[in-house]
């Protein structure tokens, strides 16, 4: 069954349809036929309007030629599919074929001659348009059909697109951005925002707007629920369509937020088949984000216990003068100059905090040994990268640091340990921890050690630049380490 959408479309094919017009032509060389117009439904006043625009071309004004072509269509004595035909103001004859298809009639076709035309002539028109009207309507029925794939192909596209989304990334501020540009990719829009609710589930916190028209400044505007088209879609937990935006709330058990798209580049109204499109990828969108969500809280809840661990080896040690989140501090300074994503310093930070945790299961003896260590104790401190990343191999949020860890005591040059890579080889993160750690090693207080001014340590790192460290750290380290906002941050406890 053709929707109203359809049915113009298929009367619009049969207005223009060049082989209708090639039909008349032979009709009207075979007979003394002067006109012809075609109508969707005699009901209509659009249709009327049409039969009297087209009488009076004919020199016919008068009422009752509508009424009477109309008693013609209307006549329920004759078969649906038979040609109708009659005279009119005693001038012309009026033939009517109904154009049908499964018993339906979809359209008239209405003749005007100055004479009779012959049964073999009508016959001949009528079986033309037949033909003619059956290719229109397959091909419109094929339209309808391509139509109704399509929303599903794309929704199918959008889920696999999705996936991948899902499976690369667990950081929203990297994932969002990605659904905010795939949708504006798929719905052909300008605009697209997502906003998430706060903890109160009052406030929606705009968390990426993505704007394709250059002249219009982005703002991340948060909105009390309720408020503007996401805030009433998100209260009403529903779907909002106006011909300038969609709005659909995100929802798993309950309302996580709203993705929002607005204005098509082709300036045409938002359709039922963007809603499907949008809907797919809306629904798939709330499983990635609930999954960031997720990996987020399990990861800061992991960070929260390193935190402790952190202060647990600390006050063992009672040694560092320079405290975990200093240190920490510094090897991200580093690693935002080494250009590392935002994933990639998360897990630098992590390593940061974990990175002597190993040293927690070493006797106090040897920590805090003032001669040199024996070959067998030495072989214990070796062990420990391994046998840290080992504690935490269980935890899918840390499998990122278990590389970093394990190879932060491996040397530029080939003659660390565990495994002795060199160069690129070794994991960048490890490569900056391996700079900050020694740092802190020779400005700390150690048992076994006098400390090193800051210039004095380095002076010794420069020194073994290209050897046990990457050269290019090291010179960003130096560089770091001088800067007067850093100097501030250690304060004088070190000078």
């Amino acid at each position: 069954m053709f929707t109203k959408e359809y049915k113009k479309e298929l009367f619009d094919l049969l207005r223009t349809n060049a082989h209708m017009q090639k039909a008349f032509d032979m009709l009207r060389k075979q007979s003394k036929v002067v006109s012809y117009i075609i109508i969707k439904d005699f009901q209509t006043k659009k249709s009327l309007s049409i039969m009297k625009k087209g009488l009076e071309l004919l020199g016919i004004k008068n009422r009752k030629s509508i009424s009477k072509i109309v008693g013609l269509i209307k006549n329920k004595t004759a078969n649906k599919e038979d040609i109708k035909f009659g005279e009119i103001n005693g001038k012309y004859w009026v033939y009517i074929f109904p154009l049908t298809m499964d018993g339906k009639t979809y359209a008239f076709t209405i003749c005007f001659s100055t004479d009779i035309i012959t049964t073999t002539h009508l016959e001949c028109f009528a079986f033309s348009l037949k033909i003619v009207f059956e290719n229109i309507y397959k091909s419109a029925e094929l339209s309808k059909i391509s139509d109704s794939i399509k929303p599903r192909a794309i929704a199918l596209s959008t889920v696999h697109t999705l996936h991948r989304l899902i499976t690369s990334s667990l950081n929203l501020d990297e994932l969002l951005p990605r659904i905010a540009h795939l949708s504006i990719q798929v719905l052909r829009a300008n605009r697209c925002s997502i906003k998430l609710l706060n903890d109160s589930k009052k406030i929606l916190i705009s968390k990426t707007t993505i704007d394709l028209r250059k002249h219009k400044k982005i703002s991340l505007r948060n909105l009390p629920v309720g408020q503007g088209v996401p805030g009433r879609a998100i209260k009403l937990e529903k779907i909002l369509r106006a011909r300038n935006y969609i709005s659909i709330p995100l929802i798993d058990e309950e309302a996580i937020g709203v993705i929002t798209v607005y204005d098509k580049i082709d300036k045409k109204p938002f359709s039922e088949f963007d809603v499907e499109i949008f809907r797919t990828l809306a629904e798939q969108s709330v499983v990635a984000i609930k999954n960031a969500q997720l990996y987020e809280e399990q990861r800061n809840f992991i960070i929260s216990i390193m935190q402790t661990l952190a202060k647990v080896l600390e006050h063992k040690k009672n040694e560092y003068r320079i405290k975990n989140p200093i240190y920490t501090e510094l090897n991200l300074r580093i690693g935002k100059i080494m250009a590392l994503n935002s994933e990639e310093l998360k897990t630098l930070e992590i390593a940061s905090l974990l990175h002597d945790t190993g040293q927690l299961s070493l006797p106090k003896t040897i920590l805090s040994k003032k001669s040199r260590l024996t070959k067998k104790e030495f072989a214990l401190i070796k062990s420990q990268p391994k046998k840290t990343a080992s504690v935490f191999k269980n935890f899918n949020s840390l499998k990122p640091v278990m590389p970093i860890l394990l190879h932060q005591h491996e040397k530029y040059d080939g003659t660390g340990y565990p495994k002795g890579l060199r160069g690129n080889e070794i994991p960048l993160a490890s490569r900056i921890m391996a700079v900050v750690a020694a740092f802190n090693s020779m400005v700390g207080k150690r048992a076994y050690k006098k400390r090193k001014t800051i210039i004095e340590a380095i002076a010794e790192i420069e020194k073994n630049s290209g050897t046990q460290f990457d050269p290019t750290i090291v010179s960003v380290f130096i560089k770091t380490v001088n800067t007067a906002s850093f100097k501030k941050l250690l304060g004088e406890r070190l000078k």
